[in-house]
């Protein structure tokens, strides 16, 4: 091994250890769980609950939908109102991970006539 490799290398290995510490201590602001269909409950204005899973193994959990709630369909931003028209497809559910609370909602695919 060349001598510059091996000091890259030193340097590198030096800069991820000291950084460490820094990326333990970052707080997680956001988490998400993908659904096949969303399971839903929502009123014409599109605020209800909504049911998720984190992962395959976890329990299902209720979660509030709010009027802040975001809808997306690619990165076209929908008027929450819409939800109840994408009720059993795909989407990424993003919520806080330390309330209940839906922060936004990505939709997979279009709903049937778009």
């Amino acid at each position: 091994m060349t001598k510059t490799l091996r000091h890259s290398l030193t340097v590198a290995a030096a800069v991820l250890l000291t950084a460490a510490p820094v990326w333990a201590a970052m707080p997680i602001l956001e988490d998400s769980a993908e659904v096949d269909r969303l399971n839903a409950q929502v009123n014409s204005a599109g605020v209800g609950t909504i049911t998720v899973r984190r992962c395959d193994q976890c329990a299902e959990e209720t979660m509030r939908i709010r009027e802040a709630t975001k809808l997306y369909l690619g990165r076209d931003l929908l008027p929450l109102a819409k939800l109840r028209d994408y009720l059993g497809k795909g989407a990424t559910v993003v919520f806080k991970p330390d309330e209940p609370e839906v922060v936004r909602i990505r939709l997979w695919r279009p709903a049937p006539g778009e």
